[in-house]
């Protein structure tokens, strides 16, 4: 009868084996964080006959993850305060989750501004009217 056993990332883990007839079954349980991506988890099944050869199935972890909560800056190239007919700079700063691509789209008081997708906002020749005015991402 053969045995199988686990390892992921040359670590052993613990599971339960069910013997069915001749069927033997091993099931890995983990409970994914975004640290499992990339690793491999490797089943390694071995006969008591020394004649066979052993088996191995080898299968790489992809884990999905959000990116972490954004935070909104001024840049440190336009810190407050902001001066009339000058420029401003808004940042939006976030760790990137897996799939790695974040896509970012600027709103000025809950009205979408076109064509503004990037991780910062220049927001040019200010004038009063833009004083208190709510932006977000």
């Amino acid at each position: 009868m053969a045995t199988l056993s686990w390892t992921c990332d040359g670590q052993p883990k613990n599971v339960n084996q069910s013997i069915s007839g001749t069927t033997v079954t091993s099931v890995l349980t983990l409970t994914l964080q975004k640290g499992h991506n990339g690793i491999t988890c490797t089943c390694h099944g071995r006969h008591t006959d020394t004649r066979y050869t052993p088996n191995i199935t080898i299968r790489t972890l992809i884990v999905y993850y959000p990116p972490s909560a954004p935070g909104l800056y001024t840049s440190t190239s336009s810190p407050f305060p902001w001066i009339e007919a000058g420029n401003g700079t808004l940042e939006c700063k976030s760790q990137p989750g897996n799939p790695s691509t974040i896509t970012y789209q600027w709103i000025r008081e809950n009205v979408v501004i076109q064509g503004q997708t990037g991780d910062s906002l220049v927001i040019t020749s200010l004038t009063r009217n833009d004083n208190r005015k709510s932006y977000k991402w």
